[in-house]
């Protein structure tokens, strides 16, 4: 629950793939472009066209990206590691990787199993008499990594970096976002439906009559739309002032009393602090009336679903079933379930991630690509120090604190100088359990864990492990984060022309140092605290040219009728459109091509730093998908990143002179903002 802003999205430089696409279709160094397409009207489709053609989606994937290719490569590299750790652990040897991972794959057990691994969290749901047991009982869960009613978490004072205290975010509903619950379009009703449906099914599978588990559907849908409705928007989430609320106990306990606040600061191994964040008053305000208005024994209803719907997918194969069925396929579009020993890794590689991901870095990391990364990551903060330096719309004390948080933002390259040991826990052979007891030791000792609550920050921690595909910006440490996973072929290898390491990786740096400086970043100073270091007239012109990008990105059509929201990704146009500005003049500063002329195709090295660029972003997905992504995820769909930051950018019209006024992406001097 950390505020941390993702890449999400994949570099791919690839080795030369064979052309479908007729004579259309040229291959220029690692791109393979499509000649039927205008780069001018759709730079995506040219560059990625025949990625797309010769990569298409997997039954058992919403979407295939680059990105999704290399997070495959990784599982391989993973099921390696844990092949290794069950051969010990069959051998006799102790292994929690061993252990955990084959009780995931014993489908016999946990088929006979049923929902019996559950008994006693269900027989503790059932105990509930009065308003304290239900405050007793949800903090219990709470400690189980199950969040009823909202996300209870420990994370830095936005006000006070230097300190740690605990977090409460929104929670408590089933569907992906509030607005799911209120929309009135034709596929929104038809997953409302499915929706309670689905929760049906659950309580059918828990051996509930039909009458009962079809009362039991429309309580808990009613619960739901009653706590989406006080829930912020995605647009309201992304502003870091209107999600910081912080109050003491005494002022929470007053102010919201039928909320078990004593029970959660007494949660076994959590740290103290006076001081609670609260990001959405509204949520909170919410529960705490519902729980006087709700009858208890509907609350011990919710609790039970909330309980066996988050551990489904560890369940017995009917529960297993009905989880991907709703979530994967009638959300998301996936045909099938992905191979049983990817989804067990996956839940191994969560619960243990410091003990997986130790042996990964053992294995597998390349220090050698450390090394020229962070040599391209001091190239492109030196370049903008120096375009913060020299722009022209922002006054000079603004300027000069700018300049302060980018020398003090921090560098985070591989992995973590220390593990966690997993000291005290211990694992059985089933496997529902063995997810139960990892999420309270991470609870506890993780990186949001509880015990660091009332304790001085960690600026060592890292949130993602060194086996995770993706990158971060962490505004209240200023810190960029390249997990080992990023830095490999085909997202960056040291042997690639400048140009592509540049457009590739260097785009990705340029990204999350420019997280820095977008809407939500540019409210926190150089040591995190939320604090405006702007004057006025800076916040207004700075509004006036990101106000440019939201235009842009509101036109773009993901699907019939379904926009992108240029408010609720800003963030990340700006983040893109900073990061490959900034790798294009750090490239043109410090880059040193084998080949400083066109090829034979006539491609460019400047052209190459865009194309690597684009590339970043091949892939397809699913229509259903789109639609969830599109109303809840910050980032555009990668089409429209890859047909988005480049057309601000004066340097690309110089690289691609053939675009003008006459193509569909063409963008007026009048209408590029200037901002970093």
């Amino acid at each position: 629950m950390t505020k941390i802003w993702l890449l999400f999205g994949t570099i791919l430089l690839s080795a030369m793939i064979i052309p479908v696409l007729g004579n259309t279709t040229v291959v220029s160094g690692p791109f393979t472009l499509d000649n039927g397409v205008n780069p001018g009207d759709d730079l995506f489709g040219y560059v990625n066209n025949v990625w797309i053609t010769n990569h298409p989606i997997p039954a058992n994937k919403s979407s295939y990206v680059a990105m999704t290719e290399v997070r495959d490569k990784t599982k391989d590299n993973l099921r390696s590691i844990v092949d290794e750790e069950s051969k010990r652990y069959a051998a006799g040897e102790e292994s929690l990787i061993g252990r955990f991972y084959a009780s995931g794959m014993d489908t016999d057990t946990i088929n006979s199993q049923g929902i019996s691994p559950l008994a006693g969290e269900l027989a503790r749901i059932d105990a509930i008499q009065t308003p304290d047991d239900l405050r007793n009982c949800s903090a219990d869960l709470v400690a189980e990594g199950i969040f009823p009613f909202f996300f209870y978490y420990a994370d830095q004072d936005p006000t006070n970096s230097t300190w740690v205290i605990a977090h409460v975010s929104q929670g408590g509903i089933g569907l992906p976002d509030r607005d799911y619950y209120f929309r009135n379009d034709t596929e929104s009703k038809e997953i409302q439906d499915a929706y309670r449906e689905h929760i049906k099914t659950v309580f059918l599978l828990m051996n509930a009559s039909e009458a009962d588990a079809d009362r039991y559907a429309r309580t808990i849908y009613d619960i739901e739309e009653e706590i989406a409705a006080s829930h912020y928007t995605t647009v309201e989430n992304r502003d870091p002032i209107n999600t910081t609320h912080i109050l003491t106990l005494s002022d929470l306990k007053s102010q919201y009393p039928e909320i078990g606040w004593d029970q959660l600061a007494a949660i076994n191994g959590s740290g103290r602090s006076e001081l609670v964040d609260l990001y959405q008053l509204t949520a909170v305000s919410q529960i705490n009336q519902m729980l006087t208005t709700v009858p208890l024994e509907d609350w011990k209803i919710f609790l039970k679903y909330k309980l066996v719907d988050s551990l489904a997918s560890y369940l017995a194969e009917p529960f297993d079933d009905e989880n991907f069925n709703f979530y994967s396929h009638i959300l998301n579009g996936a045909e099938t379930p992905e191979p049983r020993w990817k989804r067990v890794l996956d839940t191994v590689d969560t619960g243990l991630s410091d003990a997986v991901g130790k042996r990964y870095v053992e294995a597998y990391f390349n220090a050698s690509a450390k090394e020229k990364a962070s040599s391209l990551s001091h190239a492109i903060r030196s370049t903008l120090r120096e375009r913060i330096a020299n722009l022209t719309w922002m006054d000079a004390s603004t300027r000069t604190a700018a300049v302060e948080k980018l020398d003090a933002m921090v560098e985070k390259i591989g992995y973590q100088d220390s593990w966690l040991d997993y000291n005290g826990l211990n694992l059985t052979d089933t496997y529902v359990s063995n997810v139960l007891d990892t999420n309270r030791y991470i609870m506890i000792y993780g990186s949001s864990g509880l015990a660091r609550i009332g304790k001085p920050v960690d600026r060592t921690l890292w949130v993602m492990s060194p086996q995770t595909v993706n990158a971060y910006y962490n505004p209240t440490l200023n810190e960029i984060v390249f997990p080992a996973a990023i830095l490999q072929p085909p997202f960056f290898s040291p042997g690639a022309e400048d140009s592509v390491n540049y457009g590739g990786i260097g785009s990705v740096i340029g990204h999350e140092m420019t997280h820095g400086f977008d809407d939500a970043g540019r409210q926190y100073d150089k040591n995190g605290n939320i604090r405006d270091w702007w004057t006025a007239n800076d916040s207004v012109r700075f509004k006036t040219q990101a106000d440019l990008l939201v235009t842009q990105y509101n036109d773009f059509e993901v699907v019939p009728g379904v926009f992108v929201n240029g408010n609720q990704t800003l963030g990340e146009n700006i983040a893109d459109f900073g990061g490959v500005t900034l790798s294009y003049h750090a490239w043109k500063e410090n880059g040193q091509d084998s080949m400083d002329q066109p090829d034979s195709l006539n491609i460019t090295p400047a052209q190459r730093v865009f194309l690597s660029f684009a590339h970043v972003w091949a892939g397809s997905a699913r229509d259903e998908y789109l639609r969830t992504q599109v109303y809840t995820d910050p980032h555009p769909w990668a089409k429209f990143r890859a047909n988005g930051a480049p057309f601000n950018i004066p340097e690309f019209y110089a690289a691609f002179p053939a675009i003008g006024p006459d193509n569909a992406l063409y963008r007026s001097p009048e209408e590029r903002p200037v901002i970093w």
